[in-house]
């Protein structure tokens, strides 16, 4: 008896010892499935609603360099929000300004791992607003009446969080509703 004990828990030990960590957050957004353990690039080209941010990031040269550095905060703006200003980003999306385009989505990206829960607990530690430096600009975030994250950039632009905190190996990404600039906004 005392030998089948000791051999179900050798047994029990070695079979925790060798379980493989499962990801510990796993979320769909848009029906496609986006875990923890993804690269923040990859699961931005497969959410069908950042498709054109995706596409941006990827012509610009910023999702390799994005790949390449430490953990980031994107504030990535829904197909929506940019086809409002598709004229503009067709400009941009030309050889000649495709400096002009990465300055533009370097206004989305922070360095560092920021949560929803870190930006409010930041907000309220500043009384009711708080700067958010990007890699071009600062945004201000604050909370609205709806208990929204509004960000605001230089120009008085507002977007919305839509989509908090999807977590990924190399940041976190949250999904906004509308375009930012930190350059003068196209008339």
């Amino acid at each position: 008896m005392k030998k089948t004990i000791l051999l179900l828990l050798f047994i029990l030990n070695t079979a925790l010892l060798f379980a493989q960590k499962a990801d510990t957050l796993k979320r769909s957004i848009d029906g496609t499935g986006i875990r923890s353990t993804d690269d923040i690039i990859e699961s931005l080209s497969k959410i069908k609603r950042l498709s054109k941010f995706a596409a941006f990031l990827n012509y610009s040269g910023l999702a390799d360099t994005i790949r390449s550095k430490g953990s980031v905060t994107i504030f990535a703006p829904d197909n929506n929000a940019i086809a409002k200003l598709d004229s503009f980003y067709n400009v941009l999306s030309k050889p000649e300004h495709k400096w002009q385009l990465a300055a533009v989505l370097k206004c989305y990206i922070i360095k560092g791992r920021f949560t929803s829960k870190d930006i409010l607990n930041l907000i309220r530690k500043n009384h009711g607003k708080v700067t958010l430096v990007t890699l071009t600009s600062e945004l201000t975030a604050t909370i609205d009446a709806n208990r929204n994250i509004v960000l605001t950039d230089e120009n008085g632009g507002q977007s919305i969080i839509s989509t908090f905190d999807i977590q990924q190996k190399n940041g976190i990404l949250d999904i906004i509703t509308a375009t930012l600039f930190p350059l003068k906004p196209p008339a």
